[in-house]
């Protein structure tokens, strides 16, 4: 019992490694989660529900409409910013705001995750 507690604990934790390194990098998210499930689904053939749950919610997670829409809304959100820091002609009032969104780069992405269901870092 106590290996397969080890073992779950390491899954899980390499699994938010590849689900966050992957959807941060310009990957084929599908295919990657395509194999995850593969592998959870021979975990559960072994292991039963309990031992795969918190990892496939992981991947219903990361895979889910508001983390997707959290994302899309804040790219919005700094490009419009940009935009009206841009077009605003109010000279030094604004200069921290445009050197803090000049710091954020464009590949940079936010995700909406549920606390409960990721483990710690």
């Amino acid at each position: 019992l106590y290996d397969k507690d080890v073992f779950q604990e390491y899954f899980t934790e390499q699994l938010r490694s590849r689900l966050l390194a992957n959807k941060a990098d310009t990957y084929d998210f599908s295919k990657g989660a395509e194999m995850e499930m593969f592998f959870l689904q021979l975990l559960l053939q072994e292991h039963g529900v309990g031992f795969v749950s918190r990892m496939q919610r992981m991947i219903d997670d990361i895979e889910s409409e508001t983390a997707r829409s959290t994302e899309a809304s804040f790219k919005a959100w700094v490009s419009e910013q940009r935009l009206q820091l841009a077009d605003s002609d109010t000279g030094d009032k604004h200069t921290a705001t445009r050197r803090a969104l000049a710091a954020v780069p464009k590949s940079l992405g936010v995700l909406a995750l549920t606390k409960s269901v990721w483990p710690p870092t």
